[in-house]
């Protein structure tokens, strides 16, 4: 059993469970109820698998790994190499962009 105990607040958490005690007494407060805790970890959940996949598609799609094999073998082919590459730096910039987009979007909103 993990236990962990805050000295500045004398909290005790005991176990690996999330306990919704923890967060009430850290300032949360749930106007929803139980129903409304369960779908935020409903959405937590559904936004972990979402950008799972997403990410597992990117992968396939770029096939980064394709290109760092391809870089450690004893007779590269540079070509197929570097053309992975930069569609992988052009995945970042594209995904760069539209982070600081999203986040430009996000300030003017407050």
């Amino acid at each position: 059993m993990t236990t962990i105990e805050s000295p500045t607040r004398g909290i005790r958490i005991s176990g690996l469970k999330a306990h919704p005690q923890f967060a009430w007494v850290a300032g949360a407060r749930f106007d929803g109820g139980w129903l409304g805790v369960a779908v935020i970890l409903l959405a937590a959940v559904l936004l972990t698998c979402v950008f799972g996949a997403f990410s597992n598609a990117m992968a396939l799609l770029a096939k980064a790994q394709a290109a760092g094999r391809g870089a450690l073998q004893t007779a590269p082919d540079w070509a197929a190499v570097w053309g992975s590459l930069g569609f992988l730096s052009m995945l970042a910039v594209v995904m760069t962009w539209l982070a600081t987009r999203a986040f430009r979007v996000y300030r003017r909103s407050l």
